[in-house]
C-alpha cells in the first residue's frame, strides 16, 4: 500500500500541462505548464507531443513551486491542427462548420 507523506501545511492544487516533448527511451516527457514553467515527468505510456494533461500537484507546504510534485496525472485531450486532417479537409462535416 502507498501511503503519501505530506507537510501539515502542504496543500493540492489542480493545474494543466501541454506535453512538450517525449523522450521514449528514458519514458519521459517535458511538460509546459501555464505559467511558462517546464516540468519533467517519468510515465509517458500513450501521451503524444501537444497532448493536455490535467495534474494534481503536492505543493511541499511552501510558497515557491520549484519543490512541488506532480501527484496525479492524467491525459485529458488534445486541439487538432485545423489546417490538417478531419479539420483541413472540407468534405468532412465539423461541429462548427456548414
Amino acid at each position: 500500500m502507498l501511503t503519501l507523506v505530506r507537510s501539515a501545511k502542504a496543500e493540492l492544487y489542480p493545474t494543466v500541462f501541454l506535453v512538450n516533448s517525449i523522450d521514449e527511451k528514458t519514458d519521459t516527457m517535458e511538460l509546459l505548464d501555464f505559467n511558462g514553467f517546464i516540468w519533467e515527468y517519468h510515465g509517458a505510456e500513450d501521451f503524444e507531443v501537444d497532448d493536455f494533461a490535467a495534474a494534481i500537484m503536492d505543493d511541499a507546504g511552501t510558497e515557491f513551486i520549484f519543490d512541488d510534485t506532480i501527484v496525479v496525472l492524467r491525459y485529458c485531450g488534445y486541439i487538432p491542427d485545423p489546417f490538417e486532417g478531419e479539420w483541413g479537409d472540407p468534405e468532412v462535416k465539423v461541429w462548427n462548420r456548414i
